[in-house]
């Protein structure tokens, strides 16, 4: 049987099995896995150190920093602003601070990454692009119920509706910074708590927003009114 090619993303997942197993050779990870570039200069085929060294970097960070990464190969650029040169500024900044990824450092590093510096037209004024070009798929199941049961924010509420489609998606084009910003929060607190924690704090949200939703069949004998 013919075997495909593995994509960036299976590459990288590979890299960082080969990480926890303790490879450290970026020629010899890129020999294992066949990944290859041209040598100008031989004109021969040579494993791809830099390349390689990049993800090995990468698996050394974080795991949402991994998640960042697969959204950006599996949905494309406009599903994250994360790109591949940040991991080598990222990397920097974890090592320097003693492999502490709840250092206010790294944090403050990790956030540029996802919130890059605003764009600015020919006449200095901001161009945040057109809402229409802005992603809307990016947030999991888990983090649209954590904002309505944690955030209880009428237009954050609002916004979850309209992801459902209860409501037009103007209201979610409308409320676009918002949706971004409780996404950058939420990613903030999943990296600064650990992933344990925060799928503790996704669950009381759940548990929170059952128990609302419970008080107001309550309230209303029965009868199910939308909020």
């Amino acid at each position: 049987m013919e075997r495909r090619p593995l994509t960036k993303w299976e590459q990288f997942v590979a890299i960082r099995n080969l990480v926890k197993q303790g490879y450290a050779s970026q020629a010899g990870i890129a020999a294992k896995l066949g990944i290859y570039k041209l040598d100008k200069a031989t004109e021969q085929q040579v494993p791809n150190r830099e390349w390689v060294q990049i993800r090995v970097n990468l698996a050394r960070l974080p795991s949402p920093c991994h998640a960042e990464y697969e959204i950006l190969e599996k949905k494309g650029e406009k599903a994250t602003a994360f790109r591949v040169p940040m991991i080598g500024k990222l990397y920097k900044v974890y090592k320097e601070n003693g492999y502490d990824p709840k250092n206010a450092n790294f944090l403050d590093a990790w956030s540029k990454c996802l919130n890059p510096a605003e764009k600015k037209d020919g006449n200095g004024d901001t161009d945040n692009g057109k809402a229409s070009d802005r992603p809307f798929a990016v947030i999991a199941a888990s983090d649209l119920d954590s904002l309505v049961g944690s955030i209880g924010s009428d237009e954050v509420r609002s916004i979850v509706r309209a992801i459902a489609g209860r409501e037009p998606r103007t209201a979610l084009e409308a409320a676009t910074n918002a949706i971004t910003e409780c996404q950058n929060v939420l990613r903030g607190i999943r990296l600064a708590v650990g992933e344990a924690t925060y799928t503790d704090l996704v669950r009381d949200a759940h548990a929170a927003l059952a128990a609302e939703m419970a008080e107001t069949v309550a309230e209303t004998n029965g009868e199910l009114v939308e909020a």
